[in-house]
């Protein structure tokens, strides 16, 4: 009769060992790629909030325009009732939306200080300015490389300016990204009635 011979399993430490130290590496790895995936996002992130400040940065720098000449009308009431701002973009400027920018005139004369604050559209103010595009024009309100622009402030509109002869006039034309344009300006005493040069 054969007697069974009983098996033994020994506990070996160094077995026990390797499983652990297989656990901790496997452990580090999953760290490591969740680790991984939160930088590539936060990179990508970051890389796109960078190019959108840079790209503001380089409209804010090189958004300008020009003014070729500015036109006032005096009228039979012997004042100066209307304003004409003649644009252009300057040289390598972007794209100007006419409809977000703003213009603040201030003036003078006897009768105290004026102050208007002008925009285009007039759902977001109560008075405003016209633009005329000189050229045939597709239907939206940005001033676009080659183009030439009229802005009106009074006359028939919904801003009445009133201002006496010999006034001082200051407009600054403020677009929403770009450099801010600054123009000071007098209505002579003795200005015939009419149109005249105001940056003569």
């Amino acid at each position: 009769m054969t007697m069974a011979r009983k098996l033994k399993l020994s506990s070996s430490r160094r077995a026990e060992m390797g499983v652990g130290t297989l656990i901790v590496f496997v452990s580090i790895i999953l760290i490591a790629a969740i680790a991984s995936s939160v930088l590539i996002e936060n990179t990508d992130l970051m890389r796109d909030r960078t190019d959108g400040t840079g790209r503001s940065a380089m409209e804010g720098v090189s958004s300008i325009m020009s003014v070729d000449s500015v036109m006032g009308l005096i009228t039979n009431d012997d004042q100066l009732d209307q304003i004409n701002i003649y644009l252009r973009l300057g040289a390598g400027s972007p794209s100007i939306d006419l409809s977000k920018m703003s213009i603040v005139l201030t003036a003078q004369h006897s009768g105290g200080s004026v102050y208007r604050s002008l925009v285009m559209d007039k759902s977001i103010g109560e008075e405003t300015f016209t633009a005329e595009w000189i050229q045939e024009k597709r239907a939206d309100s940005f001033l676009d490389q080659g183009e030439f622009v009229k802005v009106q402030i009074g006359q028939n509109g919904s801003t009445e300016l009133n201002l006496e002869k010999g006034c001082t006039v200051t407009i600054v034309l403020m677009p929403q990204n770009g450099v801010m344009t600054t123009m000071e300006m007098n209505a002579p005493e003795n200005q015939p009635r009419g149109f005249f040069d105001m940056r003569r």
